[in-house]
């Protein structure tokens, strides 16, 4: 994005003219940046920006006459030189999806602080992209499930059926005798496995089938080292969960999860990234 030697150009467009109002004051706090013009509806604002050729835009998705998601389709569409960041009341996570799939730098509730859309500006304008933490954090969660799904989906019903024996103790020959196949072939199998899995030995894949419903063994069946090995993380995390007071893990908590949103927050495009190209291999 090609910088303003003075200050940052900034437009806004929302249906309610106190929001915008209060906006322009607290942007125009800022030193470094200007509100260069404001609109009420989709149709004003992309009229209105031809003319003063903002750097970033502030866009509620319930507009009048054309709505945020079409302005900010249009906006891309004509490969025009600004960047969007919407700021809505709006957190459902479907909003949020179709907003970065259209091209949006950025993702703001109304309800957030103040310094949160100041940070948010300012990384857009440096080229970066900004969703609100919440936001992310649901975001991330959604999309890890959704690959989870596309990963399960991509096992065979043979690597399902090796995956049930494995988990029951079966070695690589009782495997090949029982489901009448090469010694190699099940080689071949579990290394397909481990590999779509992301585990690294019989045991891992084992506790992943039963963790997340692939496979359905009974306890009798289970294979001992595997069940010896699930008692043994339950008793350390039982252990661990005695050691620490309630106001330490409480404090644990915050901790985790300010640093996971941090983390969403620098690789959220990374991911989002991934889950659309499994989305496009999805539609071939």
């Amino acid at each position: 994005m090609e910088k303003d030697v003075n200050k940052i150009k900034i437009f806004m467009a929302d249906n309610h003219a106190m929001i915008r109002e209060g906006l322009k004051q607290l942007i125009e706090k800022e030193k470094t940046m200007k509100v260069v013009g404001q609109a009420s509806d989709g149709k004003l604002a992309l009229d209105k920006m031809k003319t003063l050729h903002p750097d970033i835009v502030l866009l509620e998705i319930n507009l009048p006459k054309i709505n945020g998601f079409d302005v900010l389709q249009q906006i891309k569409n004509e490969n025009r030189n600004i960047a969007v960041i919407f700021l809505t009341e709006y957190d459902q996570i479907e909003y949020l999806q179709r907003a970065i799939e259209i091209g949006a730098e950025g993702y703001i509730l109304k309800q957030s602080r103040a310094n949160i859309l100041i940070d948010a500006l300012k990384l857009v304008y440096e080229g970066e992209t900004y969703i609100e933490p919440k936001m992310a954090t649901i975001l991330f969660k959604k999309i890890n499930g959704e690959l989870e799904d596309y990963i399960h989906c991509q096992l065979t019903q043979r690597e399902v059926e090796i995956l049930r024996l494995i988990t029951i103790g079966f070695l690589n020959k009782e495997i090949a005798g029982k489901l009448n196949i090469s010694d190699k072939t099940v080689k071949n199998h579990i290394s397909n496995l481990f590999k779509k899995l992301k585990v690294a030995d019989r045991t891992q894949a084992a506790i992943y089938a039963i963790n997340h419903g692939l496979v359905n063994v009974s306890r009798e069946t289970l294979n001992p080292k595997i069940l010896n090995q699930m008692r043994e993380e339950r008793n350390k995390n039982r252990i661990r969960d005695n050691q620490i007071g309630i106001s330490e893990r409480q404090n644990l908590k915050l901790e985790i999860e300010e640093k996971l949103a941090e983390e969403i927050e620098r690789d959220v495009e990374k991911v989002y990234a991934e889950y659309l190209s499994y989305k496009k291999i999805e539609k071939e």
